[in-house]
């Protein structure tokens, strides 16, 4: 078992390695006692003895190979499938450098109510609320963010709900601990 955290790909690479390398040494020693019990055999018997086993794992090799490939074929061609594609999300005002921060911070007091400074909102008035700012955000080719904390006493469906419907039109940053 591999108790330290991987850093890297190429711990990765080098724990996969040492791993196929240990497969390989047990096949190696496993091999080795049929070779042992036929040394004192003719050669022609020994050749016999040992081509039989060996081309089935042969076989057995050529046939996980092709499972492989295909394998790589179909992760090749979901590959080629994605190169095309890139995000059509809008940039947030603050990576554009328009906004310093969230346009607000809300604490979610219900399934349809958010408390911003010390005002409660329902959900539903918000667009209204900030159509001057979202807007301004459109005009510029982004959107606005805003952070949410959920209160501890709702539960996380609610808290999803208003999230949800906040997404319509920010992009929405949860904050763990309201």
């Amino acid at each position: 078992m591999i108790r330290r955290r991987m850093e890297s790909g190429a711990e990765v690479w080098i724990v996969v390695a040492d791993v196929f390398l240990g497969f390989l040494a047990v096949v190696l020693l496993l091999s080795i006692k049929p070779v042992l019990r036929l040394k004192n055999l003719n050669p022609t018997v020994r050749s016999k003895e040992l081509e039989a086993p060996l081309k089935e794992s042969l076989r057995a090799c050529e046939q996980e190979l092709k499972k492989y490939k295909i394998k790589v074929a179909e992760l090749e061609h979901e590959l080629e499938a994605l190169k095309g594609l890139r995000s059509h999300q809008r940039p947030t005002c603050k990576e554009k450098g328009l906004a310093s921060g969230n346009l607000f911070d809300a604490i979610v007091l219900g399934a349809d109510q958010l408390k911003i400074g010390a005002t409660t909102y329902d959900v539903d008035d918000l667009e209204d609320i900030f159509a001057n700012p979202i807007a301004i955000a459109e005009k510029q080719g982004c959107v606005q963010t805003v952070r949410v904390s959920c209160e501890r006493t709702i539960d996380a469906a609610e808290c999803i709900s208003v999230e949800r419907a906040l997404a319509k039109h920010f992009i929405v940053e949860l904050n763990t601990a309201p």
